[in-house]
C-alpha cells in the first residue's frame, strides 16, 4: 500500500543531521501517486542476479466427475510447477556540486545545502525511471557477466503478455512475445478503449481464475474511462486526505477495481498507429524484488566539487500472469 507523506517529512529526513537516512523508505514515500505501480507492488528481497519463483495452475475441472460404487481408485496426474526467472538490473542517478554552491546561501532551500536538493530531485528522478521500466514492453536482457552490456530486466507489461489474458484489435497484427527475451511485434493499428472492450478483458481476467483489483492507465484513457456511462449512476464516499484524485473505483460485474493514473504510460506501435496498453492487475501477483535497495553512496572527491549517487539493483516479478492481463494499442475518443 503507498504511504502518504508530506514534504516536510521528506525535507526533514534529509534535514536532520543526527537521524541516519533510510534511503529506501525515503525513496518509496516521495510522491506515491506519481509511481502507482511501484508504489503498490508488493516488495521481496533476492541473493542472486537471477532470481527465480513457481508458478502452478489449477487441473482442468469439469461437470462430468462422477464415478461408479465401488470403482477402483485411479491415480490423477499431479498438478506441475512451472519455474519462472527474471534478471536484476542496476539503475543509478547521480548529482555533482561545486564547494561554492554549497557553500553559498540560496533562496528556497534547505539548510542542508545544494547537495541534499540535489539528492531528493534524483530519488525522484530514479523512481520515475523504475516506474517507466516496469510499464514498458522492455524483454529480458541478460547482459554480459564482464559488465560489456548491462542487464534488463523484463517489465510487467512484457511477463503479463505472455499469460493468457492478452486482449487486442483483431486486426492489429500485434504479436505478444513467445518469451522472456522476445521483441513484442507491435501493433499497426489502435482502437478506441470503450465500456465494452474495458469489461470484455475484465471478464476473460475473471474466467481464467483471476481476480485483478486495479487498472492503471495513461491520462487519455483515464478520461475515457471516467466518461464511462455506467459509472454515471455510481457513487464512492472516500476520504480525500487518503486518497489521491487520480484514483476512481469502478464496481464492476467482476469485483471493484481501480483505475490509477501513470504519467509513465507510454505509446507503443508502428507505422504511425501508436496506441498505449491498459494494465489490470492484482498487486497479490506484482512484486519488485531488490538485490540492493536504494542506497545513498558519496563518490571520491575530485577537485572542488563533491559528489553522490543513489544507486538501486531490482527486478520485476508478477508471480503468476493469469492473474493479471493487459490491453494492448488502445486510443481515447474523448471530447471535451
Amino acid at each position: 500500500m503507498a504511504i502518504s507523506v508530506n514534504a516536510a517529512h521528506v525535507a526533514e529526513s534529509y534535514d536532520s543531521g543526527n537521524i541516519k537516512e533510510d534511503v529506501s523508505d525515503i525513496i518509496f514515500n516521495i510522491d506515491p501517486s506519481d509511481t502507482p505501480v511501484l508504489s503498490n507492488a508488493g516488495r521481496r528481497d533476492v541473493s542472486n542476479t537471477t532470481f527465480e519463483w513457481n508458478t502452478e495452475s489449477l487441473p482442468s475441472s469439469g461437470s462430468t466427475n462422477e464415478k461408479n460404487e465401488g470403482a477402483d481408485f485411479a491415480s490423477e496426474a499431479p498438478v506441475q510447477v512451472t519455474r519462472k526467472t527474471n534478471v536484476t538490473q542496476i539503475s543509478s542517478r547521480n548529482a555533482t556540486v561545486s564547494g561554492t554552491q554549497m557553500a553559498v546561501a540560496q533562496y528556497g532551500k534547505s539548510t542542508a545545502g545544494e547537495m541534499a536538493h540535489q539528492m531528493a530531485l534524483m530519488g525522484k528522478a530514479i523512481k520515475l525511471d523504475i516506474e517507466k521500466a516496469l510499464v514498458s514492453h522492455n524483454k529480458q536482457v541478460a547482459g554480459a557477466a564482464n559488465g560489456a552490456s548491462a542487464r534488463r530486466s523484463q517489465s510487467i507489461s512484457h511477463q503479463i503478455a505472455r499469460g493468457s489474458n492478452v486482449s487486442k484489435k483483431a486486426s492489429n497484427g500485434s504479436t505478444a512475445p513467445n518469451a522472456d527475451t522476445n521483441d513484442f511485434t507491435e501493433g499497426s493499428e489502435t482502437e478506441s478503449l470503450t465500456e465494452a472492450l474495458f469489461l470484455t478483458t475484465a471478464q476473460t481476467i475473471f474466467e481464467n481464475g483471476g481476480n485483478m483489483n486495479s487498472v492503471v492507465c495513461s491520462p487519455a484513457l483515464k478520461r475515457e474511462i471516467s466518461d464511462f456511462v455506467g459509472r454515471s449512476g455510481t457513487q464512492v464516499i472516500v476520504d480525500p486526505e487518503k486518497v489521491s484524485n487520480n484514483i476512481t473505483l469502478i464496481a464492476s460485474d467482476f469485483g471493484d477495481i481501480r483505475v490509477m493514473t501513470s504519467r509513465s504510460m507510454t505509446t507503443f506501435g508502428n507505422s504511425g498507429a501508436a496506441g498505449t496498453d491498459l494494465l489490470y492487475l492484482d498487486w497479490e501477483y506484482c512484486k519488485v524484488a531488490f538485490l540492493r535497495p536504494f542506497t545513498r553512496q558519496q563518490i571520491a572527491k575530485q577537485g572542488d566539487s563533491d559528489s553522490e549517487q543513489i544507486i538501486c539493483e531490482w527486478g520485476a516479478q508478477v508471480s503468476n500472469a493469469d492473474a493479471c492481463g493487459i490491453r494492448l494499442n488502445l486510443t481515447n475518443s474523448y471530447t471535451a
